[in-house]
């Protein structure tokens, strides 16, 4: 308003309202989801592409994840085998995994927690932040 001094505090009241707007679109850090199933990577040791389907926590007593509803979807691959090779899962050498055990790709249906991430081309890919599956008897 002209010929006005002083402090305009409707303007303070609409920045201070904008500051503590919790109405505004979700960054997305990670979720919950569940492995709907998994592709061997061609060339790859020990690696696979994993699809998945975001999950919520179910009701007591069980606390199972279940599909959420409308929830997202998308492709992943597994951060513990990033780097398989000679080692696979953070570095345990392939050679004194004990016989009968072997690296096997994350079973359908298990839940994990996935982070969006980009492929150094731009596309969207998931890392699924666990631990190498392996399986084997004794």
């Amino acid at each position: 308003m002209a010929g006005r001094t002083g402090i305009d505090y409707r303007r303070n009241a609409g920045i201070d309202r904008a500051t503590r707007d919790l109405d505004g679109i979700p960054v997305i850090v990670g979720c919950l989801a569940r492995i709907t199933g998994a592709t061997a990577i061609s060339g790859a040791v020990k690696r696979w592409v994993y699809t998945w389907v975001e999950c919520e926590i179910g009701v007591a007593p069980t606390y199972i994840p279940a599909a959420k509803q409308y929830g997202i979807e998308g492709s992943a691959l597994s951060m513990s085998e990033m780097s398989n090779g000679l080692t696979v899962g953070y570095g345990v050498t392939v050679s004194t995994i004990p016989a009968g055990f072997n690296p096997v790709a994350i079973p359908t249906n298990t839940a994990v927690w996935v982070v969006p991430q980009r492929v150094s081309d731009g596309n969207m890919m998931w890392l699924i932040l666990n631990t190498q599956a392996i399986d084997g008897a004794c």
